[in-house]
């Protein structure tokens, strides 16, 4: 894994969000980061924007537009996306994926107390994936599991990355061990955003 890049970063573009991709951008540059994925839930618009900015303003940092996909059997990150995808069902999100010359990251594996984010198994999704994460910022028990998800990189070739799963910009190159107090605090933060603003916020 690479600290110099944060391969799971979220936008206003997520509901769960309150960080614009400019901000993201300017964050992660001024943090020393070198490669940034932006994967907001559905959709790519935060990625798109992100990526055209850093160009536009001739920026030292590769951003690469994504998103992380709600699938009837749990969630899958699309990386290097061009088009939306439309589906929702697992094996058809895939096809689109991999149609339009995106790749596939796993994300969060084992890594999370909430069942409904990954109702597949690994080995469902791991022979068609590019990526897995070995370290995700806001997923806290997923150190009990690094044996397994390297076992599974090393089965399927799969690149273990590590990703911030950041919400808000103080959370963004979140990508060590020593610093997942930020995820920690971050995830409390939109747990009470949560409770105070049931209606237009929602958490995912």
């Amino acid at each position: 894994m690479n600290d110099r890049e944060d391969w799971h970063i979220h936008t206003i573009y997520s509901r769960d969000s309150i960080s614009s991709p400019y901000r993201v951008v300017d964050n992660a540059v001024k943090k020393g980061l070198r490669k940034i994925c932006i994967t907001d839930h559905d959709t790519i618009k935060g990625g798109k924007i992100a990526a055209e900015y850093a160009f536009r303003k001739g920026l030292n940092i590769e951003v690469v537009p994504g998103a992380e996909i709600k699938t009837d059997r749990g969630e899958i990150v699309g990386l290097g996306l061009k088009e939306e995808i439309k589906s929702r069902k697992l094996e058809e999100v895939i096809k689109e994926i991999k149609n339009q010359g995106g790749k596939i990251l796993i994300p969060h594996p084992y890594g999370s107390i909430r069942k409904t984010r990954r109702k597949y198994k690994l080995e469902e999704v791991a022979p068609h994936a590019d990526y897995i994460e070995l370290y995700n910022g806001r997923s806290f028990f997923i150190n009990f599991r690094k044996k397994k998800i390297e076992e599974i990189a090393h089965k399927y070739n799969l690149k273990m990355v590590a990703g911030s799963d950041a919400h808000f910009v103080f959370e963004i190159g979140n990508v060590k061990y020593n610093q997942m107090y930020k995820g920690i605090i971050g995830f409390f933060i939109t747990g009470v955003l949560n409770f105070i603003y049931p209606k237009s916020w929602r958490r995912i």
